[in-house]
C-alpha cells in the first residue's frame, strides 16, 4: 500500500495489546499500560496482508512511565507527535499536527477490549471550523496487527477519512 501526503497527514495511531476487561483495573490506566506494551517500530501493511518496509509509527514509554509518546511517519516532513497520558481519572491524547494545531482528545469507553476511540473535545484548536483531527478509532487484531480509523474534520464537516493497516516491524 502507498501512503499519499494528504492521508499522511491523518494518520496518528494507538492502541492496546491485551484485554481491558479486568473488573478490578482502572480502565484509563490500564489503557494507558496497554499502550505501553506497543513500545517499538510499526510498518505499513500491504494490500496483500503483508508488512512493508515502510515505518509508519513508533512509540515510546516516556516522562517516568506516565505517558506515551507516538511519533507518526518519523523523518518525513509529515511527521508529527502524539502524546497519550491519563489526567483527571480519564485517557487523554494531545496530537501535535503538521498543521501547526494541537487538537486534544478524550477517550471514550468502548465495549469491546480491543479497541480505543478518541473524540476532540474542542480544545487544542482555533475553532471547530479550523482543520484538524477529531475522532480515532483505533483496534487491535487477534493477529496483534493495527487497524487505525482517523476522522479529519474541518468548517465542521469531515473531509478526510483514513484507515491504516499496521505490523511490529520485526528485526
Amino acid at each position: 500500500m502507498r501512503i499519499s501526503p494528504l492521508p499522511a497527514l491523518l494518520l496518528c495511531a494507538c492502541a492496546s495489546t491485551r484485554d481491558v476487561r479486568s473488573e478490578d483495573a482502572d480502565p484509563s490506566t490500564t489503557s494507558l499500560e496497554l499502550l505501553k506494551k506497543l513500545d517499538g517500530t510499526w510498518v505499513v501493511v500491504d494490500e496483500h496482508g503483508s508488512p512493508t518496509d515502510q515505518v509508519s509509527n513508533v512509540f515510546r514509554v516516556t516522562a517516568g512511565g506516565s505517558a506515551v509518546e507516538e511519533t507518526v511517519f518519523p523523518g518525513t516532513e509529515h511527521e508529527m507527535i502524539t502524546l497519550y497520558y491519563v489526567q483527571d481519572g480519564r485517557l487523554q491524547l494531545t496530537h501535535y499536527c503538521m498543521k501547526g494545531n494541537q487538537p486534544h482528545m478524550l477517550a471514550e469507553p468502548t465495549q469491546d477490549g480491543k479497541e480505543l476511540e478518541f473524540r476532540c473535545d474542542g480544545t487544542g484548536v482555533v475553532s471547530e471550523d479550523e482543520g484538524h483531527m477529531h475522532h480515532a478509532r483505533i483496534r487491535l487484531a487477534d493477529d496483534g496487527r493495527l487497524s487505525t480509523r482517523w476522522q479529519f474534520v474541518e468548517a465542521g464537516k469531515e473531509t478526510h477519512l483514513a484507515e491504516f493497516e499496521l505490523a511490529r516491524k520485526t528485526k
